[in-house]
This record gives C-alpha cells, structure tokens and sequence, in this order.
C-alpha cells in the first residue's frame, strides 16, 4: 500500500512540470501606463526600466528590462486606439525610431531562465499612413510588421534560448522613416526535461510493487 501511494505522489509530481504553462509577461512602451499587471516603460533613454517585471496574474517573474541604445522618443499621441487586441492605454502610445536620429534601438531581457525558451511577440500601431514598417531581431531571426494603421497584427519569436547568464538582445530597426513600439509580450517556457529523473524514481517504485 505505501508503495502504491508512492508511486501516485510521484506520477503528480511528474506530470505537473509537463502541465504548467511558463508566465506571460506584458510591456508597454509609451509615456501612458497601462493599469494592473502591465509592466510599464515610460521613457526611450537608456537605463533599467522594469527591476523584476510581474505575469499576467501579477506574480513577481525576476525579469528586467533595460533599454541599452536609445530610442528617437517617447509619444503619447503617435499610436493608435481603438485596436483589438490591448487596451488603449497599451496602443495608444509608442516608443519611436527616426531617420532624423536614433533609427536602431537595443533592449536587453535579463533574469531569465537559463534552461528555459522563451517567445517573443511584438505590436507596433500609428493612426498615421503606410509607410511605417519595424524589423524585430533576437540573434539571428527577424521579424516585420508595418505599424500604419494596425488594429490587431503581431509578429513572434520563438524558442529563444537564454545564454547563460540568463540574457536575450533585442534590436528594433526602423526600415521606413519611421519605426515603432508598442507592446512587447514575453511568454517562458519551462523545459520539461526536469522530470525525467522522477520517471526514473517512478519506474523504480512500480519495479518493487
């Protein structure tokens, strides 16, 4: 009977990392904050803007964000509302880049999860006329997404691995005069290689019943 008691506490504990879903992770760039558990960036200067970031259910994550090459500027009047998928507090606003100055900006995410992948996606939106395409780069994969007008379309990055040190780059480059920012979610994925020595404990139980 222990044994059998055993083996259903281990089966729980095997199947729960394969069950539980990694933190989603919200940021919105602009000088308008979004309420609860948004994870603000108000300014396009660089320094260390989110100290330990929350989830959507407003969990402490350990993630930081610091912006490390700066945008053009911070405006609260150059996205657009009445999008689908964020509030207007979120998409309203923007964090810019320029041909006029800054047109290539880095933002680095550190406090990560070194065994962990993670997934990026990113909204950019501007009531303004095309054309105002954004390119949005981790390592050696880039994304685009034309900001003009933009309602409801996002564009992701996937399985990005951490190094070491628990840090990811991420640059954002202007292809037209102007580029944009407005949202950026951060989806961890736990690696679920952590329960394969609890199936090798289970499988030892089960050989002893």
């Amino acid at each position: 009977m222990k044994k059998m008691l055993l083996a259903g506490a281990l089966a729980t504990l095997l199947i729960a990392p394969f069950a539980a879903s990694g933190a989603l992770v919200q940021f919105d760039f602009g000088p308008t904050p979004s309420p609860m558990n948004w994870n603000n960036v108000l300014s396009y200067t660089a320094g260390v803007y989110v100290s330990s970031a929350v989830d959507t259910n407003g969990l402490a994550t350990g993630m930081q964000l610091a912006i490390i090459s700066n945008f053009y500027e911070s405006s609260a009047s150059e996205g657009l509302a009445g999008g689908t998928i964020y509030p207007d507090s979120a998409s309203g606003d923007c964090l810019r880049l320029s041909a006029a100055g800054e047109g290539h900006a880095e933002i680095l995410m550190s406090g990560l999860n070194p065994a962990w992948s993670y997934s990026f996606t990113f909204y950019a939106a501007s009531h303004r006329d095309p054309d105002r395409r954004t390119t949005y780069t981790i390592g050696t994969n880039s994304v685009q997404l034309e900001a003009a007008h933009n309602y409801s379309n996002t564009v992701s990055i996937s399985s990005v691995s951490p190094t070491a040190g628990g840090e990811i780059l991420v640059n954002i480059d202007r292809i037209d005069y102007w580029g944009y920012l407005n949202v950026m979610e951060v989806d961890a994925i736990p690696e679920p290689l952590a329960a394969v020595p609890l199936l090798l404990l289970l499988a030892w139980v089960v050989r002893q019943a």
